[in-house]
Formats: C-alpha cells, structure tokens, sequence
C-alpha cells in the first residue's frame, strides 16, 4: 500500500505539508509580524489548491479524472445514437404509443433526448403519484426517484400504453406473453436486439365501464391489485357502479428449504455465510410467476454472530481473537441484496436499512420470474451478505395469462383517437355508445385540467397514478391542460414585491432630500 501511494500528486502535498508545519512552528506570531504569518499561510495553501488542480485536471500530470467525463456533443450523440430506436423507422407508426426495453443497457431519462416515450426515469423530485404505484405494486426498485419500467409484467405493461418491446440479447424470458409479434431483429449500437409488437396495444386514453373503491384496492395483495386495475378503474369515488372484481392467482409455495450455511425458522432467514434458499412450487402452467416479500428487511451481523456455537468452539483462541480484532475494527453491513433465480433468469432484490445510502423506506417487493408454459417446480434464492433477513410473509403466486388476454381487450374496445401532443396539452376524441371512464397513462398532477367538449370537466386520479374523467354516450373532443400549480400566484407575489421594493426606494429618496 505504501509502495502505490508513492506518486507526484502524494509527493507534493507531504512537501506542502512540511511547508505549512514549518510555517507554524518557526514564527513567532507577535503583533508586529501578524501581517507576515497570514500572508505566509494564505500562499502555502494557495501553493497546495494549485497543485492538487495540476494533479487532478492537468493531462499533462496524466490525470485520469477528466477522462470519466464526455464533451456535451458526444454525450448528446451517444444518448440519441446508443440504443435501438432506429427499429422502430420500418414501423412508420404515427400514433401515440410508448416503448419498453428489457435486457438493454439505455441511459436513464434519455427519453427526451431520443424522441420517445418511454417507462423509466431517473430524478430526486419526481412525482409523488408514481412513487405510490411502486409501493402499492411492490415494484423491485429500491429507490423513491429509480424507476425503470414495470419489471415486465403484463397488465401493468399494457395498462402503462407500451406498444413496443425491445428485448436485448439473452433476455427473452422476461418478455410478457402479449408481445408476441416479432416486428424486427438485428444488430444495434447495444448489440443483438428485437423488436416485439403488443397482441393488443392500448393507446393513451381507454375506457371502464365500472369503477373500484380504492380502500378495496388497498386490501388486496399486489398480484390481485394488477387484476383490479384490467377490469375496473380504481378510484376513490364515482358514480359508476362498483366492481366485484376476483382474481385467478394462486399461492404457489409448498415448503421452504435451505442449504450451507442458512438458518430458516419462522418468517426469517439467518445467513451466517455461503448457501441458497429453495422454493418448492407447486405452480400453475401457463402462468406469470412471482415471488413476493412483504416487509422485508435486513440486518447486518458481526463477523462473531456469524459462527454457530459448534463452529465456534472448534477455533483456537488465536482465531477467536482474530475475529474480535475484525468486529472492533468494522461495522454490520446496512444494505445487501437477495438474488432469486429461475432457469436462466436472475433477479436482484436490493435491501437497504436505515443508515444505508439511498434508503428510502422501501421494503415491500415483487420478482417477476416472467411467462413460464411449463409449471415452474422450484425457485432458488441466494444471499450477498451474511445478516438476518426478516419479513411478514413470503408468498411465491401463480398468475394464469388466460384472462390477461381477455382483460386487455376489453380495454380497447373503446379508445380515444386522434391522439395530439402539444407543449403542456394532450388532445384526443372518442365516440362511445354508453356512459364510460375515460383513463389517460399520464401521470396524475394537480397542474392538469381536462376540458370535454371545452367545458371544464371534474379530473380524477385513477389506478394510483393516471388521470380519468367519466363520460356520457356520445362523441366528444377532450383536451388536457397543464399549468404548473401556483405559477400564477408565484408570479403575482414576485411582482407585488418588486412594487413593495420600488415605493421603498422612491419613499427613502424623497425623507433623504428633505433632510
């Protein structure tokens, strides 16, 4: 270690150091030469900010750090030129429509750039409606402001209006049964990709003939919310009739074992070390399959907790005091990750404790395991860190796909057309033969306003976080509207203060003459 640290940059600042230290102890700080001990400081340290510039900046001192970073016309370049859009050219479709992309290394909130729309975004102040749909629907991000599409599970990606999905190299089991039309494959900047077209796509505004209360909603468990969300539209009030929706799913999980070095008792898996967690399944065919941690957390253990009580007393004391030295030198881990596998299929679960980076409260999660025609018998779960990994429950379901289908369709029987997107305005028609709930896929914000026939309409939040407006029978023009809130009265106080500053300045000038 000392050997590598050997370098200029190390070098020059221990000189700077020496110089500072030297300053220090041979003035004498009198009154007389005061000036003279702050003027010798202030240059050593300008000496050292200077030096540490050179090192880290200057390519002349072979400094690698400007390297990490791309001039903006290549960044722009690569964030329009770096994915597989060009597929979606030999398509020439005009209408709205959004694009997933699964197995494919794309940048974050690069949608813009690109032209597209798209299910992911990367942002510390994003809309807090999305972050309640990744909480009611366990979604597998850690992160309040990470959200990177819908994790492929079908309804949620034919609710969210994604009519294209991209698939990248190795990644076809994550692909949802309703994407079964291979529009294109080839070659892209990020390597083998194809190009898959929904069964049924749904556009930006569709409808429901019935309505969910939402504290119903609340009560069911993320598979079945999924279900209520195909077939009705969950709301907090409405005056369409309610739903009696059910669900098909089924609990999957027959027995629970462990291998290596895990303790498995109730509710909580003990990992001293090496070792997997299997699932035995007694799955449906033909089915989606998810595995479900409700609450769950983790918790970091010392490098003694780690060792049973067999295995610790077989260590001499050397050992034993090795280990002490280790748990008084270090601290348990706050964060860890569980890997669930399925055949060919990985999936991270990230588990972040208080304390942890990034650690936003967030312990409810859904793996999707993908569409699987043969019943899946087994599910193995492996661990990152040693630690204790507690929950509430843990549920492995089994969704059949055949009402999916049926769900989707349904939707689309009647849609809005004629879909326009303008700078902060959605238009659209539609002609319906009986009263429905029209839902649009864009986020829900209090800065939209819906116009019907352009009378101004009562906007309501639905299935978490979309946006609904109840229609009667008939053909009707809508248009959506959005101001940012409070933009008005924000520029209303700014004026009023700027008058408030100007009668100010001209009072204090005139009291200032007459003095």
């Amino acid at each position: 270690a000392f050997e590598s640290s050997r370098s200029q940059q190390t070098m020059a600042a221990g000189v700077i150091l020496l110089l500072l230290a030297l300053v220090i102890f041979l003035f004498d700080i009198s009154k007389a030469d005061r000036r003279i001990f702050r003027t010798t400081v202030v240059l050593v340290l300008l000496l050292g900010f200077s030096l540490n510039s050179y090192y880290k900046m200057s390519l002349k001192a072979g400094a690698d750090w400007l390297d990490e970073f791309l001039d903006r016309a290549e960044a722009d370049s690569r964030l329009i030129t770096e994915n597989a859009d060009a597929m979606l050219y030999t398509v020439n479709d005009n209408d709205f429509y959004r694009i997933e992309e699964v197995g494919l290394d794309t940048t974050q909130n690069s949608s813009i750039q690109r032209g597209v729309y798209g299910t992911q975004f990367y942002h510390s102040m994003t809309n807090p409606y999305i972050s309640e749909f990744i909480d009611y629907m366990y979604m597998n991000w850690p992160k309040d402001y990470d959200y990177e599409g819908v994790e492929s599970r079908s309804i949620l990606e034919a609710l969210a209006s994604v009519k294209y999905l991209f698939v990248g190299e190795g990644a076809d089991q994550e692909r949802p049964f309703n994407y079964s039309k291979l529009v294109v494959s080839g070659n892209s900047p990020l390597g083998q990709v194809a190009m898959y077209e929904a069964d049924t796509a749904l556009p930006l505004g569709y409808t429901y003939s019935e309505y969910l209360p939402f504290e119903k909603f609340e009560k069911m468990d993320p598979a079945e919310r999924a279900d209520a969300m195909l077939n009705a539209a969950v709301m907090e009030e409405s005056s369409f009739a309610e739903s009696s929706v059910s669900s098909d799913s089924a609990d999957a999980l027959e027995s629970i074992e462990s291998k290596g070095r895990i303790e498995i008792s109730d509710n909580r898996f003990f990992v001293r070390g090496s070792g997997t967690v299997t699932l035995k399944l007694d799955a449906l065919p033909e089915s989606e399959t998810y595995v479900v941690f409700d609450n769950l957390k983790y918790k970091g253990i010392t490098e003694r907790e780690s060792y049973d009580d067999g295995e610790w007393a077989n260590l001499t004391e050397y050992e034993k005091n090795l280990v002490y030295r280790e748990d008084r030198n270090s601290k348990p881990n706050v964060s860890s990750s569980l890997m669930v596998n399925y055949k060919d299929l990985s999936k991270i679960v990230e588990v972040l404790s208080p304390g942890a980076d990034f650690y936003c409260g967030r312990s409810n999660f859904l793996v999707n395991l993908g569409y699987n025609e043969e019943a899946p018998d087994e599910v193995t779960i492996s661990f990152r860190n040693p630690g204790e990994y507690t929950f509430d429950s843990l549920k492995v379901i089994s969704k059949p796909v055949e009402n999916i289908a049926e769900g989707i369709e349904a939707r689309a029987e009647d849609v809005m057309t004629d879909t326009v997107i303008g700078v902060n305005t959605v238009r659209g028609t539609i002609s319906l033969d009986k009263d429905k709930i029209l839902l649009m896929t864009v986020p829900y914000s209090t800065g939209w306003t819906v116009y019907v026939d352009g009378e101004k309409a009562d906007l309501k939040r639905a299935n978490i976080m979309y946006m609904a407006v109840e229609l009667t029978a008939g053909d009707h023009e809508i248009e959506l509207r959005y101001e940012t809130p409070y933009l008005r009265i924000g520029a209303m106080m700014s004026l009023a203060g700027i008058l408030m500053l100007a009668v100010l300045m001209i009072v204090r000038t005139i009291i200032k003459k007459k003095r």
